[in-house]
């Protein structure tokens, strides 16, 4: 009995240090832990997805240089053990005009155990895949080993980019169900926002400088096998951002 209790007396006091010495389980951001609780859609009988999408978000912020700073938050929940591929990020950026600032992921399982990917599991490689070195790159991480049915993938990064383009496209639907699909455009004064909308894709909020578009619930756009991408019928939009004439 005296062992029992001295043991107990030891891991209370150890448990006390850890505490103390400021060693904490990982925590997941405040918007991966809202879009983990999102309940799964209805699915139809026999017509299960590997994953769904929880959440899939881009704010674009424009200075008045024309340089874009834009962030990206993603979550998707593994349904079938085959969606555990889709737990990854890639962000992509150019040697001298697309930086990538912070690129962070996360892995949350059934239990609500987080799992924070470090810097060593972050993976510098050829967006092409076919090269060794090329001026266009990726910075990757993998969350397969770590996903399992019921568990929760996020990541979040942000890009720095000065483009001799104005145009944009946001997809909203997926080849699999998403629960939310946001973008937000932020623009200097005398700036504007033009969008082209198609197949029910959703009008902008908007509020001063800033437009939003959202939609929720989207059902999984369907594809033939042999058909161009062109020809798929999906909710998306075009947004073509414009500065004052002079500039």
């Amino acid at each position: 009995m005296k062992s029992l209790v001295s043991f107990i007396f030891i891991l209370s006091v150890w448990g006390g240090l850890l505490s103390a010495s400021g060693i904490a389980k990982p925590k997941a951001p405040e918007w991966l832990t809202r879009a983990a609780e999102e309940p799964d859609p209805e699915f139809k009988a026999g017509n299960r997805p590997e994953a769904v999408v929880l959440l899939d978000e881009a704010i674009y912020d424009f200075s008045e240089d024309g340089t874009l700073f834009s962030t990206y938050r993603y979550a998707i929940r593994v349904i079938e053990p085959r969606g555990k591929e889709r737990a990854s990020v890639k962000a992509y950026y150019r040697d001298g005009s697309i930086k990538i600032h912070s690129i962070k992921a996360w892995n949350i399982d059934r239990e609500g155990e987080v799992y924070a990917f470090k810097n060593s599991d972050v993976e510098d490689v050829s967006a092409s895949g076919s090269s060794l070195y090329s001026e266009n790159r990726a910075k990757r991480i993998s969350g397969e080993s770590k996903s399992r049915v019921g568990s929760v993938f996020g990541y979040e990064y942000t890009k720095e980019e000065k483009s001799l383009f104005s145009q944009y496209i946001w997809s909203f639907q997926n080849k699999i169900p998403v629960v939310r699909s946001r973008l937000e455009v932020r623009v200097p004064d005398g700036w504007g926002v033009r969008d082209t909308r198609f197949h029910e894709a959703p009008s902008p909020r908007k509020e001063e400088n800033v437009y939003v578009w959202e939609m929720m619930d989207i059902g999984k756009y369907k594809t033939e096998t042999g058909a161009p991408y062109r020809s798929i019928k999906r909710s998306f939009m075009t947004i073509d951002v414009e500065p004052p004439e002079g500039v």
